[in-house]
């Protein structure tokens, strides 16, 4: 049988689909598959399937695992197995008989490829397994962007490491359309910028690749605040004095440096983190040292690795984020930056009163995490825009829940 996710949910064995059910029991077994091989609480599918779960809940979800083990049984599909009990489920099953992780693994043999002409077949191979948005029509939109945020993360970054490798291959004149739609659907996106503005100056097109950063300028001003990275400034002074380094080429755009920024990823969703190791690691100076899915972990390993910044999530199975938060901050003096879905006022101003440098939710965009880790490390506070604002409020409103006195940079 053979699992496919990214897209909509569907099923096929030996050619011939087979019928999953409604979108609820299909969010189900796309979500028992992402954690393929690994126990899923059952409380953590009715966290993703109800923002407001209905006291039937749990019994819901176990008519829904019944009837998916049914037709998993019926279908004849004996290499994929559901089982479990009262505390949750779990799919048995070859992870590569699911397109997530056979996506995962043909990125993982792109990076290590001897050649980019391999990396480039590689690399369409992973993307090809793409049909939509992943999991494009089950669960609730907040579910499935809990599940599928990382995955998307992982597919642009596969996308620019397909482009890198085409420009160092001269196809520059072959992407440029590619690359300009690209741009359009991810405009503060800096690093398709940047390979979109190579493409344009070698292909003749100096002046189009000077108004694309100039568009990125003014956006990433109007919307974040923020100038565009280091990469980028000197890839438009080159433009404008016609570098010779440009021309075609082994040239990357934001080419990989050597780390010096070094972060530990607490997040109880593995998706997730690999989608954000891949977006913090591609063509920056940061490298991700340790892992964790829950407060002991984090403890244990983040006191024995000492990493420069903690990206933390404030909602873990075995504990709070928050007393994590403080334990690292006040015992082991390591910086915490919460990176997390919750935008309530007590959330933020429980995180802060626990020592947390920043605050970002993850709906956060790639330029804006990388932004956000790199002040923290250099010992300077950040938020999102919108928890800013939130800041402002409460400190204003004098309710005796005001925020810990700090500086936005």
């Amino acid at each position: 049988m053979q699992l496919r996710l990214l897209g909509p949910v569907t099923a096929f064995d030996g050619g011939r689909a087979v019928p999953l059910g409604p979108p609820q029991q299909r969010f189900i077994l796309a979500t028992l598959a992402l954690e393929v091989n690994r126990l899923v609480p059952i409380e953590r599918l009715i966290e993703l399937l109800w923002d407001d779960p209905p006291r039937t809940a749990t019994h819901a979800v176990r008519v829904s695992v019944s009837r998916l083990r049914s037709i998993l049984t019926t279908g004849g599909a004996a290499e994929v197995e559901l089982v479990g009990g009262r505390s949750g489920y779990l799919l048995r099953a070859d992870p590569l008989c699911i397109d997530v992780h056979r996506f995962r693994q043909l990125v993982e043999h792109a990076r290590t490829a001897v050649d980019d002409g391999t990396r480039v077949a590689l690399l369409d191979e992973a993307i090809g397994l793409w049909a939509g948005p992943a999991l494009a029509d089950v669960g609730s939109p907040a579910g499935r962007e809990r599940l599928s945020r990382g995955l998307t993360e992982s597919r642009l970054t596969a996308i620019e490491d397909r482009v890198d490798a085409w420009l160092r291959l001269g196809r520059h004149a072959e992407v440029v359309d590619e690359l300009i739609g690209l741009v359009a659907a991810e405009p503060v996106r800096e690093r398709l910028v940047g390979q979109l503005m190579l493409a344009l100056y070698r292909s003749g097109r100096a002046s189009e690749a000077l108004a694309a950063y100039r568009r990125l300028r003014h956006r990433l001003a109007d919307e974040l605040g923020l100038d565009p990275g280091t990469a980028l400034r000197q890839l438009e002074a080159e433009i404008l004095r016609g570098a010779p380094a440009l021309d075609p080429g082994p040239v990357v755009v934001d080419a990989p440096v050597e780390p010096r920024i070094r972060i530990a990823l607490v997040d109880d969703h593995p998706m997730f983190r690999a989608g954000l190791r891949a977006a913090l690691e591609t063509g920056t100076d940061i490298a991700v040292v340790a892992e964790a899915g829950g407060v002991g972990e984090a403890i244990d390993t983040i006191a024995r690795v000492a990493p420069d910044v903690v990206l933390m999530d404030l909602h873990l199975p075995d504990g709070s984020g928050v007393e994590a938060t403080r334990l690292l901050t006040t015992r082991h003096h390591v910086p915490v930056l919460v990176m997390t879905m919750s935008e309530e006022d007590e959330a933020i101003v429980a995180a802060l009163g626990a020592g947390a440098r920043g605050y970002l939710v993850k709906s956060a965009g790639r330029d804006e995490i990388l932004s956000a880790v790199r002040a923290v490390a250099s010992g300077d506070s950040v938020f999102s825009a919108g928890i800013a604002a939130r800041l402002a409020a409460l400190a204003g409103r004098g309710d005796g829940r005001s925020a810990p006195n700090r500086t936005e940079p």
